[in-house]
């Protein structure tokens, strides 16, 4: 079995384009890190915690005002009754 150059060059290009990646994600985390910092978050499992707790007010006020909506839909039905 020979192995020809184009191969092997396709083999490195492929090669190129994982370490280019893993930089380019490297790069990425440690920018997600200065900002999570920035916040006063000293890790990622801090900051997804201070963003769960967002997600869990947001949720929260979602379900108020549906409430308030609905409540509000059947007191403005009881006018035409």
């Amino acid at each position: 079995m020979s192995i020809e150059i184009n191969e092997i060059q396709d083999v490195v290009a492929e090669l190129e384009q994982v370490h280019t990646k893993r930089i380019k994600a490297e790069t990425r985390l440690e920018q997600e890190m200065e900002v999570l910092e920035g916040q006063g978050h000293a890790s990622i499992e801090e900051g997804k915690k201070a963003l769960s707790k967002l997600d869990t007010k947001i949720e929260k006020r979602e379900t108020d005002l549906t409430e308030d909506f609905d409540n509000f839909m059947a007191d403005y039905a009881e006018l035409f009754e």
